[in-house]
């Protein structure tokens, strides 16, 4: 079976943004000024599984499994993706980081990111269409 794999680097916040522009959309209302940290990433991988109903999500071998609620976001989110490319097939999602949690990065922009990377290149190749911009992926993850 196909497994389509993507990561992304996750940042540390030397300027923090505070509050967001439009509830549940994730835009600041402020800048804020970070570093990316190019070898800490978060690594996605999504596999069809045939004959299931739900789309399901594991911890990729060595991470840590994620919290209840942080589980259903993204899950959530990648059912999202899934309704708005039309897509019916449901999917073994596994994500993990390389580093500790809890540790002050953003492994939730990281994982969004990574999740939509991977979104990507599955969903471009089930409808065999074009992949689209990195800037209107980055976009579709901040929301």
């Amino acid at each position: 079976m196909k497994i389509w794999k993507a990561s992304a680097p996750s940042n540390i916040a030397i300027v923090k943004y505070m509050g967001k522009e439009v509830a549940g959309i994730n835009q600041a209302t402020n800048p804020s000024l970070s570093m990316t940290l190019s070898d800490f990433r978060t690594n996605v991988e999504l596999e069809i599984l045939p004959g299931t109903t739900i789309d399901t999500w594991q911890p990729l071998t060595g991470s840590t499994a994620l919290r209840v609620e942080s589980t259903k976001r993204f899950v959530d989110f990648f059912q999202r993706l899934k309704k708005e490319e039309n897509i019916s097939e449901n999917f073994l999602l596994r994500s993990g980081n390389n580093f500790p949690s809890d540790a002050g990065l953003a492994s939730s922009a990281s994982s969004f990111a990574a999740l939509t990377k991977c979104a990507e290149l599955a969903f471009s190749e089930i409808k065999d269409r074009a992949h689209r911009s990195a800037k209107v992926l980055a976009n579709i993850s901040r929301t």
